[in-house]
């Protein structure tokens, strides 16, 4: 409420972005009325103002969550295609190296020593891919805060905004550990799986030159 020395001169009303035109409004009509006739009776003239913005912040609910499905559908899409064409090019790429690991087997290897190897790779690709897309967003946050480092701001307190702000709507440092090491897996499994196909092929399969 608003207040004055003679009283109250404004007045908030909450009320669920749902609600019918007849609750809020009706209600706010009938408490203005009364505040008008008792202004009216003591002689002075007040008037009153009225201002419905639930319909407003419905209509931006609304648009909100059409762009939110939008993010959502486009980001799945981009993501089937990405993993398409990665596991893809991982298979092309077993198949190339599939004679390296015959004569690796033929000079000694055993297929758990071959599977580590390739554990470990796929660890250190999961982990570089991990490292480049976090590189890559905050220098895109970067970016698009020149102004605000222009203006003197360090890069880590824009950084530590940023960060500060994710923790505001529950992205917290265990949250976000969670997220990378979620997405660490997820690419690890891609990486490693891929390249199991080569245990179905014996040693003299794999150093066969294809013609």
């Amino acid at each position: 409420m608003g207040q004055q020395e003679v009283g109250y001169i404004e007045a908030y009303v909450f009320t669920d972005m749902n609600a019918g035109d007849l609750s809020a409004d009706v209600a706010m009509t009938n408490i203005l009325k009364q505040l008008c006739y008792k202004d009216a009776i003591g002689g002075s003239t007040n008037y009153f103002q009225l201002y419905n913005q639930r319909e407003i912040n419905y209509a931006n609910a609304q648009v909100y969550q059409q762009s939110l499905i939008m993010i959502v559908v486009s980001g799945v899409c981009i993501a089937l295609v990405v993993l398409l064409i990665l596991v893809s090019t991982l298979r092309l790429e077993t198949e190339s190296e599939k004679r390296r690991y015959g004569i690796l087997q033929a000079i000694g290897m055993s297929r758990r020593q071959r599977n580590i190897e390739l554990g470990r790779r796929a660890a250190i690709r999961s982990v570089i891919s991990i490292s480049a897309a976090v590189v890559s967003y905050l220098c895109y946050y970067l970016v698009m805060n020149i102004p605000i480092i222009a203006e003197g701001s360090s890069p880590i307190a824009v950084l530590g905004t940023m960060f500060s702000t994710l923790a505001g709507y529950g992205l917290t440092t265990p949250v976000l550990l969670g997220i990378l090491a979620g997405v660490f897996l997820i690419t690890f499994a891609i990486c490693f799986g891929s390249k199991m196909g080569i245990n179905k092929y014996t040693i003299m399969e794999m150093l066969r030159e294809d013609r």
